[in-house]
């Protein structure tokens, strides 16, 4: 009902007289008076008792003819009457409910929806109008709008003077990265300076160009300069070889364009988690070194890799089916402890584990990753380790074992045979994990984690942990019988 024709009604209503319009009608309480019925009617509005007579139905409610005669105000955006309070801004008032659908641009001052509203860099607000007129423009990093006077230019792309701070240009690609990922070596970013030469030297670190990873209670990926305390990482170390064409007597020829070719497509699947090594053991390949990853984020990161490999009518690379790649997995100390790291080498030289440790590792133990049964758990003391430590400097051939311990910050398993399809590379993974958890303080004894029954029984127990090495002993049917020999004992003993 409009505002315009409340003033004109008369401000007495007979019986003998009834408005049958759209607007006003008798109420029931004067139609039950007619019948000789005493009613008493209450103002809806100003809560006043008055005569049946004098009321009228507006909008579904009992309305006094004093009442009616007073203009009703309206929130501007719903159009409801307006209660006791109103928020006034200029010519328009809002009920309470609209006031929170309402805020003001911290530069021109308007009152205008929140929803259209931009939030600028120094956490206010900047309607519409601000950015359409060119006062304000979008910060290209951390997408808030920022006015002309604190934006900076870094290459084609404008930024706020916060995120100039803490930005820099890459020098190869033009992309806008943190200085963080930014090597002042190469003057570029980190993806960058890895794909400048695909396949580096032998001695370079995966650290030099890639963040430690890790997954974060969101369950998205997380990336820091270091590893986390407390934390376990792992490092992938898995040897390939190109794959060429054969000549007129069968042999394989790789040509380098071809090498560094493939190594350009490996790291564009890996970028920013790993780097291409050489590697003196390989004859046409190269070796792929991770950065240092939780073993969520080392099975998120390779994921794209695998699929990369099946898509591929002919595989570019192999290394199951070669007698020089392998595959090496190293472990960060700073989430072992040294009886832990006891047990792993214990269990790792234990000669009654030597053929399950072989299918395992789908290969016979070599020379770089002999398995000697003299080393036991007092080889993992600190003055043990400091001692192979300087051996090593007249000896490199030391850390050529299965279980090789001498890095400072990592311990090494060595033992398994290279593989680049999705099943056997977790199910390697996922040993070293299943080992560690094996070996921990508090769930086996020292002399239970010398038997191989035992870690397949944990293995199974704990199945879902480790679906891909509890899918690959299955396979081998390793898990079964293991549970038949302890049937058979148990029946024993009970007899």
């Amino acid at each position: 009902m409009g505002n315009s024709g409340l003033s004109d009604i008369t401000p007495f209503i007979t019986s003998e007289v009834v408005d049958n319009s759209n607007e006003f009608f008798l109420s029931a309480s004067v139609l039950d008076m007619r019948k000789g019925k005493q009613m008493k009617s209450k103002c809806s509005n100003c809560s006043t008792p008055t005569d049946p007579f004098l009321t009228a139905l507006v909008n579904g409610k009992l309305v006094c003819i004093n009442c009616i005669s007073i203009p009703v105000e309206c929130c501007s955006h719903c159009e409801k009457q307006l209660g006791e309070y109103a928020l006034i801004i200029g010519d328009k008032k809002y009920c309470s409910t609209c006031e929170k659908l309402y805020d003001t641009c911290d530069t021109c001052m308007r009152h205008t929806l929140r929803t259209i509203l931009r939030r600028s860099v120094d956490d206010g607000k900047v309607c519409h109008t601000c950015i359409s007129l060119g006062t304000h423009h979008e910060c290209h990093v951390c997408k808030k709008y920022a006015s002309t006077k604190q934006l900076r230019t870094l290459g084609a792309n404008l930024v706020c003077s916060g995120c100039h701070n803490t930005h820099t240009r890459c020098r190869c690609c033009a992309m806008v990265v943190k200085r963080e990922d930014y090597l002042a070596f190469t003057d570029s970013c980190r993806i960058c300076a890895a794909n400048m030469v695909p396949v580096k030297k032998y001695s370079t670190k995966a650290t030099d160009f890639c963040k430690c990873w890790h997954v974060n209670s969101c369950g998205g990926l997380s990336s820091t300069d270091q590893p986390l305390a407390k934390l376990p990482y792992y490092g992938v170390e898995l040897e390939v070889e190109v794959v060429g064409k054969l000549d007129g007597r069968g042999r394989m020829i790789v040509s380098d364009a071809r090498i560094e070719q493939v190594a350009r497509q490996v790291l564009a699947q890996l970028s920013g988690f790993a780097i291409l090594k050489k590697d003196s053991s390989i004859k046409h390949g190269f070796e792929i070194v991770t950065a240092p990853a939780s073993i969520k984020a080392q099975k998120q990161k390779w994921e794209k890799f695998f699929t990369w490999l099946e898509q591929q009518d002919e595989p570019p690379i192999v290394s199951f089916n070669t007698d020089t790649c392998g595959m090496h997995v190293h472990i960060s100390r700073s989430c072992l402890t040294t009886m832990q790291i006891g047990k792993m080498m214990q269990f790792m030289y234990n000669p009654v584990n030597a053929a399950f440790i072989t299918t395992i590792a789908q290969r016979n133990p070599a020379k770089y990753a002999e398995i000697n049964s003299m080393r036991t758990i007092k080889d993992c003391t600190p003055l043990r380790q400091e001692e192979n430590r300087q051996a090593l400097a007249w000896n490199r051939q030391l850390r050529h074992t299965a279980f090789n311990t001498i890095p400072e910050k990592t311990v090494e398993l060595r033992i398994f045979r290279g593989n680049t399809s999705r099943d056997g590379f977790l199910a390697n993974l996922e040993f070293c994990q299943a080992l560690m958890d094996f070996c921990a303080s508090g769930v086996v004894s020292i002399e239970d984690a010398t038997r191989w029954e035992n870690l397949c029984e944990f293995i199974h127990t704990h199945h879902s942990c480790y679906p891909y090495l509890h899918k690959f002993l299955a396979n081998k049917n390793l898990v079964s019988r293991v549970f038949r020999e302890r049937t058979r004992r148990n029946a024993k003993t009970c007899a």
